[in-house]
């Protein structure tokens, strides 16, 4: 008797051990699905800034990543495009909730904001809504739509890799004393259980507009560097995994030269993507990775400006110059103008509001915001949080509101501090920076700090 309880211990210990090891190895897996779509528009398409396009360098993607655990779940969707409108980035979120029963929060809609690239923002003077319009609804929607069901019909089981490099070939294009950079190159893999890779999303801080057409020459759509990156991991990755490359806090940053050559941009491509290649391969998948994606309200103030100030302000946009440009800046110099007066004569447009996501994936958080941040954002939030995992700051995404730049920008001066003028708004009050680092610091932290 005494002998036959010991093997029935034996037996039951056995069991739980490998139930207890079952659950582990389950809960270290993640459900991953993805998709890519050729978003290419149709030859003579309009392009944001430059007029109609004639031809196509390399494709521009839409690309779509499910991720499930537990019972969390996320779209995360990447446009090779300047950026999306907030109202397109709600309409996919609404209906990829209705027909995968995803709450909205959980959807998010991405652009690299490569520069060569159709219309698909408007800004002051509304030259390019019609555009917009056009290629948002009837091209790229039932793209992103077609793309979601597949990655969640395609989604298996598998283990998260999580690396970071570096990568010197960002430059800082405001050649001012507060100059930053920010060269981090985070990346996610997801491993089959063959070996293979079904997809990787990674991060770099980097303006893709290398391609310039201010001298007349032929516009082509390109999916700049960010396809060149996506190029070069699919390529270099056994399984051709579909890569989503996001761009960061990128407002202050450029690429290293103008209007590179083919085979400048491929390098560069191959540059950042080598920059976590061999990691990708060498490293060990993490165990039992957290996944977690929140979403909160933030917002901004604007400087809110008398009639009198609102009209010499639009003034100074005028000229008698007939070129493309011309036509362009006083429209939206008009445009602006009217648009101000009648915000303040209805007491509106002194506040904007903001979507904001946040995204933790195993030992990395990416914040998500929909403006062109300056760099100094991910400083002032890693320093002021002084924890062992990292946040970056993935911008262009759910909408495209302009450049948010750290205080000292206004007195030194530049393009990004006047942009408003462009982006129909008032200009951003100085230090709201900085106060959306404190406004977002207690919503990362409630993430972070409970792990």
């Amino acid at each position: 008797m005494k002998y036959f309880r010991c093997l029935l211990f034996l037996f039951s210990f056995g069991l739980l051990f490998v139930f207890q090891t079952g659950i582990a190895q389950e809960t270290s897996l993640m459900r991953v699905g993805a998709a890519s779509r050729d978003a290419t528009p149709e030859i003579g398409t309009e392009t944001f800034a430059w007029g109609k396009s004639v031809g196509v360098k390399t494709p521009l993607l839409t690309q779509v990543l499910y991720l499930e655990k537990n019972n969390e779940r996320l779209f995360w969707v990447v446009n090779e495009l300047i950026a999306v409108e907030s109202d397109f980035a709600r309409q996919i979120q609404n209906e990829l909730s209705g027909l995968f029963q995803i709450d909205q929060a959980n959807v998010l809609v991405s652009a690299t904001h490569t520069h060569s690239s159709p219309a698909t923002m408007r800004s002051s003077g509304d030259y390019w809504g019609p555009y917009c319009d056009v290629y948002l609804d009837q091209k790229l929607r039932p793209l992103i739509l077609d793309a979601a069901k597949e990655a969640l019909s395609n989604a298996e089981d598998c283990e998260m890799i999580s690396v970071e490099g570096q990568c010197s070939l960002s430059i800082e294009r405001r050649d001012k004393p507060t100059r930053h950079l920010d060269q981090r190159v985070p990346c996610l893999a997801w491993k089959r259980k063959d070996g293979s890779f079904k997809a990787t999303l990674l991060l770099y801080a980097m303006h893709p507009s290398a391609y310039i057409y201010y001298s007349g020459e032929p516009i082509v759509f390109a999916a700049e560097w960010p396809g060149s990156v996506s190029r070069a991991l699919r390529e270099n990755l056994p399984g051709n995994p579909v890569s989503l490359v996001l761009n960061g806090a990128c407002g202050n940053i450029n690429s290293p030269k103008r209007n590179p050559t083919d085979e400048e941009m491929f390098a560069w491509g191959n540059e950042i993507a080598h920059s976590v290649l061999e990691k990708i391969m060498n490293s060990q998948p993490l165990e039992n990775p957290s996944f977690i994606v929140t979403q909160t309200n933030a917002s901004l103030e604007y400087n809110v400006l008398t009639e009198a100030e609102i009209i010499k302000t639009a003034e100074s946009l005028f000229n008698e110059g007939t070129s493309f440009w011309d036509v362009k800046r006083n429209a939206a110099g008009h445009d602006w103008k009217t648009s101000r007066l009648n915000e303040l004569s209805n007491e509106t447009g002194k506040s904007r509001s903001l979507d904001v996501h946040g995204v933790l994936l195993g030992n990395r958080y990416f914040l998500t915001l929909p403006l062109e941040v300056f760099s100094r954002f991910n400083l002032y939030m890693n320093e002021k949080r002084n924890h062992s995992i990292p946040v970056y700051c993935v911008g262009y995404t759910n909408g495209e509101f302009g450049y948010l730049f750290h205080k000292e920008a206004y007195e030194e001066g530049g393009y990004e501090p006047s942009s408003h003028l462009y982006y129909n708004h008032f200009q951003i009050k100085q230090g709201e920076l900085e106060c959306l680092v404190d406004q977002l610091l207690p919503f990362v932290q409630k993430t972070t700090d409970s792990l």
